[in-house]
């Protein structure tokens, strides 16, 4: 349990302190392996390895120094100037992403595959094995 789990922990407890449900107080959140955790530990490796990382960092930085206050004039001026820029850099991550091939799982319930791949089998009805003969 990372520090922000039990900080939403507290609150739902809080939150569901008078109710009287099955998922009141105790029952009002659960708890569970960090292995749950890596799909979107490993999306966000992906994205932190392929280019997003220098803007998380330059982003944090004009904020720490005092040049991003967040208010309307500093969110409007910095969409303004940086997400075109970075919209490329997502673009470029997005077809890394779905270029990459995704494991088979023991969960049946979990897809596996090339995401490009998959989408297009269930776009347009295609059987998967058509793609590999």
């Amino acid at each position: 349990m990372g520090t922000e789990n039990v900080v939403v922990r507290d609150l739902q407890q809080h939150l569901r302190r008078n109710d009287v449900d099955d998922r009141a107080v105790e029952g009002s959140y659960i708890t569970g392996a960090s292995t749950a955790n890596q799909r979107i530990e490993s999306w966000w490796g992906v994205m932190r390895k392929e280019g997003i990382e220098p803007w998380i960092t330059l982003l944090a930085e004009l904020k720490d120094e005092g040049f991003f206050a967040g208010d309307f004039i500093d969110k409007a001026l910095s969409q303004f100037c940086f997400m075109p820029i970075i919209q490329e850099v997502l673009n470029g991550i997005r077809g890394v992403w779905n270029a990459h091939r995704i494991r088979p799982s023991r969960n049946t319930n979990v897809p596996s595959g090339t995401p490009d791949v998959m989408y297009m089998a269930l776009t347009f009805g295609v059987q998967k094995t058509a793609f590999f003969h």
